[in-house]
């Protein structure tokens, strides 16, 4: 958006760092004067938290049916942890005969 001010008015400092910082979401003034000049820019957005993937059909059948762990608690454990517990649960059965 751009603003045409009255003819001579000077814009205020801080009406200026608001753009850049909130309007454009630049990471500083300085990253305005690259874009402006053609040069990549790097803006000031965090990244997106990265969502995680449901568990596999075969581990969340060992936590439900096996473990006889509760859907809230299945749903909060990662892949990974999922996974050391149907290893851990075999390298069991193959200790203990």
């Amino acid at each position: 958006m751009v603003s045409f001010g009255i003819d001579g008015e000077t814009i205020p400092p801080q009406m200026w760092r608001m753009v850049w910082k909130r309007q454009l979401l630049l990471l500083s003034e300085e990253e305005f004067l690259r874009g402006m000049d053609g040069q990549p820019v790097q803006y000031d957005i965090p990244p997106t938290p990265e969502l995680q993937q449901p568990l596999p059909e075969y581990l969340q059948n060992h936590l439900r049916n096996v473990l006889h762990w509760a859907e809230e608690r299945i749903a909060e454990t990662t892949s990974d942890e999922a996974q050391e517990m149907l290893n851990a649960w075999y390298s069991r059965e193959l200790r203990d005969p």
